[in-house]
């Protein structure tokens, strides 16, 4: 799936968000992904 898209690529991610244990750390994952290329959006970083 990720070769799919070019390096600095935006896209949109669909998916059901979890929180999994992961060599004893809780990690967010996103179940089922449905990546669409994506526009570049006018304020791209939340602060």
């Amino acid at each position: 799936m990720a070769n799919k898209y070019k390096n600095d690529q935006w896209v949109q991610i669909e998916g059901i968000f979890d929180i999994r244990q992961m060599g004893g750390n809780k990690v967010p994952l996103i179940i089922e992904p449905i990546l669409k290329p994506a526009e570049k959006p006018p304020f791209p970083y939340l602060f």
